[in-house]
């Protein structure tokens, strides 16, 4: 086996420090995401009662019927459409964040085994 020298570790301990301004530049949109899953099922009833509450305008006088053409609307559908899409980009960028902590653990560990190996404290 090869055993790692210091450049083993001053490369792991670069790459350490990418990652952490990766993850550090990552904190804004992170927040966004999570504010974006946090209220995600608000939306959704938001937008399903904005439907109905335009079927009722539109001369429906029962709540189910109103429900189901609301549900059955363009406009809700595509509002739909647009709050899977912001949920599907939050969650993507949620497990990049988790992929880059992972990755920053990773490289912690590799570098505590470096600094053993090459005798650092």
């Amino acid at each position: 086996t090869e055993t790692p020298d210091y450049s083993d570790l001053f490369r792991a301990t670069k790459e350490l420090a990418s990652e952490l301004s990766v993850l550090s530049a990552m904190s804004k949109d992170v927040a966004a995401a999570r504010t974006v899953l946090e209220y995600d099922s608000d939306r959704r009833k938001n937008a399903l009662a904005t439907a109905v509450l335009k079927a009722f305008k539109d001369g429906t006088d029962s709540t189910s019927k109103a429900e189901h053409i609301a549900r059955a609307s363009v406009g809700y559908e595509t509002t739909m459409e647009k709050l899977a899409k912001n949920h599907t980009m939050a969650e993507q960028v949620i497990a990049d964040c988790y992929a880059c902590r992972a990755k920053i653990d990773s490289l912690r560990s590799i570098i505590a085994v470096h600094r053993q190996i090459a005798g650092i404290q």
